[in-house]
């Protein structure tokens, strides 16, 4: 009987490791897509297109409304890219189509778009509860977690996902970590790091680079 069980802890055992390979094979394909990168101490960037870390404080405008909802489209793609990787189920809905990506509040069923200014907010809540709730999923401590800073937020998740036995760095001023791959690179200057260093890109492919000015449906983008 102990040999049994043994035999069978071995094996589940081994098929804990595989599928953690193939997470962590799947999340660094997603960063040669949708790369993540830090300009400064308070500006992060997703497919070369950037977004300031506190996002409640941004003000939506005519000269800034596509470059932030384009922005924000894309955090949105990679989230549901990862909360399917990990087989989490997000509170609420949302749809990718580039800079007309929106969100479905969960709790009234009622859609909001990150384009129209009135329901940027809204959106905005929506998009930051779903991050927090999958962060807090996969174990990404909560001092590591600031409300509303989502690539900040995410690239903590990417680093949890990567490094799942790992405790994530910390940093006395800001929550946020430098790099999802190279954890060395955190005790130098914050902004100097990239997501997308040795084996991942920081180009992405051509229809990343054309999205700033092109609407893509969520299809095209599928990966599993």
């Amino acid at each position: 009987m102990k040999v049994i069980l043994k035999k069978k802890e071995e094996r589940l055992r081994v098929l804990q490791e595989r599928m953690q390979l193939t997470r962590k094979k799947k999340v660094r394909l997603l960063l040669q897509i949708y790369p993540i990168s830090a300009m400064s101490e308070s500006l992060c960037k997703i497919v070369g297109i950037q977004l300031q870390d506190s996002t409640h404080k941004i003000r939506l405008d005519k000269k800034n409304v596509t470059r932030v909802s384009t922005a924000l489209g894309y955090a949105l793609l990679l989230t549901k890219l990862l909360a399917k990787i990990m087989f989490i189920p997000l509170p609420h809905k949302m749809v990718f189509k580039s800079s007309n990506s929106f969100v479905v509040d969960g709790k009234h069923d009622k859609r909001f778009a990150f384009r129209d200014q009135s329901e940027f907010p809204h959106a905005l809540r929506i998009l930051d509860e779903n991050i927090m709730f999958l962060c807090r999923q996969a174990g990404v401590p909560e001092e590591q977690l600031t409300r509303y800073f989502l690539l900040p937020n995410l690239r903590n998740l990417l680093f949890k996902i990567d490094h799942p036995s790992a405790c994530l760095p910390s940093l006395p001023e800001k929550k946020v970590f430098s790099s999802a791959l190279d954890v060395t690179q955190f005790h130098k200057r914050p902004y100097e790091s990239n997501l997308s260093v040795s084996m991942f890109s920081t180009v992405g492919s051509r229809k990343v680079r054309n999205a700033q000015v092109e609407d893509v449906s969520e299809e095209d983008w599928t990966l599993i």
